[in-house]
Formats: structure tokens, C-alpha cells, sequence
């Protein structure tokens, strides 16, 4: 997979996280909630050698990823559980993706990267409309 290092603006905003009810992207964030960390990592999950851009929040080929933030980019968070993908939505011209934490069960959303696989992400996508389905059947 190839991704863009001439101009990561093309990639951007694919992070967003919950502050209270209200899902905020990175450039609507309060100053000082998001950090840019550059960072290439070893997904923990799959072996792939992810090469970070300062905005890499996941592995682009299985799509998991470490719970190591508290804020976008800041590497506080104590647990360092992994993420598990739990299903994703289309709007807006992208997917979003959801997040649960295997070890403390805390849920995130973040918006997918352009160089994200893409069959995952529709395979994910069709994982929740079935959810969504079967809870309205059941009512």
C-alpha cells in the first residue's frame, strides 16, 4: 500500500474523538488536545511495518489498533490494550471506524486513512448494517 509522504494534508483528517456526546475532528479539537506524533510501528495484531505520518492512529492492512492515547497523538493512556475494529460506517464521503479496547473496554471512532484496506472497511461496513438490522427486528 502505498502512502502519500509528498502531501499527508490529503490524508488528513482521518482522526476524530468523542469529547463528552459530540465527535470532533482533529482541527475542531480544543488547543492542545491533539499532538502530531511521527511514528513508524510493528502492528501488534497482524506483524504489517506501518509507516506512521504523524497521524496513524491504526494498521492500514487489518485495520487494529493500540490503546495508547488519551487525546489524538499524546501517548498518556496507562492500558496499551488493543483495539479491536468492531464495525464502520459510511458518511460523509468516508468511513468511519469503531473501536472497542480488549483490555478496558473503552470505545473509540476514528475516521478511516486513504491507504486503509478497503475490504476490510466494506467488510466492516456490511457487519453493521446486519447489526443494525437485527436490533431493529427485534423491536
Amino acid at each position: 500500500m502505498h502512502r502519500n509522504h509528498e502531501n499527508p494534508a490529503e490524508s488528513i483528517p482521518f482522526i476524530q474523538t468523542h469529547i463528552g456526546d459530540e465527535a470532533m475532528s482533529i482541527e475542531n479539537l480544543p488547543a492542545g488536545r491533539f499532538r502530531r506524533t511521527v511514528e513508524d510501528f510493528k502492528c501488534e495484531h497482524c506483524g504489517y511495518e506501518v509507516k506512521g505520518n504523524g497521524y496513524t492512529d491504526h494498521c492500514p492492512k487489518c485495520l487494529w489498533s493500540k490503546h495508547v492515547d488519551i487525546n489524538p497523538g499524546d501517548r498518556a493512556s496507562e492500558c496499551k490494550g488493543m483495539m479491536k475494529p468492531l464495525y464502520a460506517d459510511y458518511n460523509h464521503g468516508g468511513y468511519k471506524l469503531h473501536y472497542k479496547c480488549e483490555r478496558c473496554g473503552e470505545e473509540k471512532a476514528v475516521t478511516a486513512a486513504l491507504d486503509d484496506n478497503k475490504d476490510l472497511l466494506i467488510e466492516l461496513a456490511v457487519k453493521v448494517r446486519r447489526y443494525k438490522k437485527l436490533s431493529t427486528n427485534r423491536h
